[in-house]
């Protein structure tokens, strides 16, 4: 069965990225990383049972020898981006990747990362463009014994209330055939995808993010 993992916003810059989050949130982040493979690194705060991570490229890096993840090579990612941090996609976490897959080919291939003590499997589609304008999420599968952030992360007492996905007409059908439709998600038809999470953080209240 698969469950929500974790919240994907890109940035230009982390430190922008993280101080806006942050803001918003009124809370610091209480995990970071980098990712050799992708070249960038992140920022993140638990929420519940899941997690929001705020990623840019790292730009002391090497680059990576295939697009980035998350579309973060991707001119029109980057400009939407380059000022305020926005959701381009969500994670899925699931137990059997080769089965989820086989459901999902649009997910594109399982690759293998690793960051500090932690290593997992995520789907990366081959020009690393989320599909479905984001919409449909990244899979991944962390391997027993590995445990996620999103359980290993301090209960920073930020608690999910809602999650809209509004993308095309073949949405629904899609999140379907992986298992993901039993997800607390509203799913809304639009010409122009868009991923919104609504938070209740124990400093702010409600804050909508996007």
């Amino acid at each position: 069965m698969l469950k929500i993992d974790h919240f994907v916003f890109a940035c230009g810059e982390l430190e922008q990225g993280r101080a806006w989050m942050e803001d918003a949130l009124g809370l610091p982040p209480v995990g970071a990383g980098k990712h050799a493979r992708m070249g960038t690194h992140n920022a993140l705060w638990r929420v519940g049972d899941a997690y929001l991570e705020v990623i840019a490229i790292d730009t002391s890096a090497p680059g990576p020898d295939r697009p980035r993840w998350f579309g973060l090579d991707e001119a029109s990612i980057r400009e939407r981006t380059a000022v305020t941090p926005q959701m381009v996609t969500w994670v899925a976490a699931t137990d059997n990747m080769d089965a989820s897959r086989a459901a999902a080919p649009e997910a594109g291939p399982a690759l293998y990362f690793t960051r500090d003590s932690l290593h997992w499997h995520l789907t990366v589609p081959d020009d690393g463009v989320p599909p479905m304008g984001g919409t449909f999420p990244a899979l991944i599968e962390w391997p027993e014994g590995i445990t996620s952030p999103a359980q290993s992360l301090p209960d920073q007492g930020i608690a999910l209330t809602a999650f809209t996905l509004a993308g095309p007409p073949s949405l629904p059908q899609a999140l379907a055939r992986i298992g993901a439709d039993h997800l607390p998600t509203r799913i809304t038809e639009s010409t122009i995808p868009a991923l919104t999470i609504s938070v209740e953080s124990p400093t702010r209240g409600t804050v909508t993010l996007g």
